[in-house]
């Protein structure tokens, strides 16, 4: 089958926190690394329940705060330095736009509830078919939530490319049927694309 679709995962594809100064001073003040800044985020119970649609990003930051023991402003600023290390990759994203012409294009996201606000990239313009896992109630690797992209593109695992930065994602996709590369860098995974397209035309 040729491919009519090619999705991509968000964060740390699309995405990424790459411009890490903001943290800085706030490393020096927590006593912590950035990356225990980011774990104290993104590891905790709310983040993991926020992604299945069972918590509210409020309650990430308030769990987050027992460990920072921030008053309630400087939270407030923690926590716009911390989004301020976020990127965007416009050179992929530029690709996808060269890809929309021919193909199909879709975003598959284990995301929080505010993704629809926060993933200021990430629109109808750019993407045919826009999922996040907190409005599905369920997260990759779950099988149905590969499913229900596929079918609100129209198209079968076989017709699909699927581009995740985690692996067991990568494989949940290969095990729906679809073809799925492991993201490492933004070069590399053009070339890989462009590699399946050509094979699969």
């Amino acid at each position: 089958m040729a491919i009519r679709a090619i999705i991509f995962d968000v964060g740390g594809v699309l995405n990424g926190h790459h411009n890490l100064a903001p943290l800085d001073p706030w490393c020096d003040r927590l006593k912590m690394s950035t990356d225990q800044i980011f774990h104290t985020v993104f590891g905790n119970e709310a983040a993991h329940q926020a992604t299945l649609g069972q918590a509210t990003v409020a309650e990430i930051w308030q769990i987050a705060n027992e460990q920072f023991g921030l008053s309630e402003d400087d939270k407030q600023a923690l926590m716009v330095d911390f989004w301020a290390t976020m990127t965007w990759d416009d050179t992929l994203l530029d690709f996808i736009r060269t890809l929309k012409t021919t193909y199909k294009t879709g975003v598959l996201s284990d995301a929080w509830p505010d993704a629809r606000v926060s993933n200021t990239r990430v629109t109808d313009d750019l993407f045919d078919v826009i999922v996040y896992s907190a409005e599905e109630k369920l997260k990759k690797p779950d099988p149905e939530i590969y499913r229900r992209t596929l079918t609100r593109l129209g198209v079968e695992p076989a017709e699909a490319i699927y581009v995740d930065d985690s692996p067991n994602k990568v494989a949940g996709a290969q095990q729906v049927g679809m073809h799925a590369i492991l993201f490492t860098d933004t070069t590399t995974i053009q070339q890989q694309i462009n590699n399946l397209l050509a094979d699969q035309a």
